[in-house]
């Protein structure tokens, strides 16, 4: 699946907008929208998502499914021991 990045810059260039087009139809900053189209700004508020879907003629859950994901996992402190240990071992 394309990035959000690529995504948006494709729907952007078929709607015949330059960025600072996009930025004025959706009231979203410049900076932020090149921080997303380069892919250094990988999720998005609620509203921007919304202004950007209005914009693109796209669905808010067509930007929302490629935005990044992170998962969060909890440790044990045995795991966080053992990785400092072979860390530590490595470095030696």
């Amino acid at each position: 699946m394309e990035s959000l990045a690529e995504f948006i810059q494709k729907k952007r260039e078929k709607a015949g907008l330059s960025i600072t087009g996009l930025a004025h139809k959706t009231n979203i900053k410049l900076d932020v929208l090149e921080d997303i189209e380069s892919g250094k700004e990988l999720f998005l508020s609620v509203t921007q998502r919304q202004q950007l879907a209005r914009a693109l003629k796209c669905s808010p859950q067509d930007l929302k499914m490629r935005e990044r994901e992170f998962k969060f996992e909890i440790v044990s402190d045995d795991a966080i021991c053992l990785l400092y240990t072979s860390d530590a071992a490595d470095e030696e």
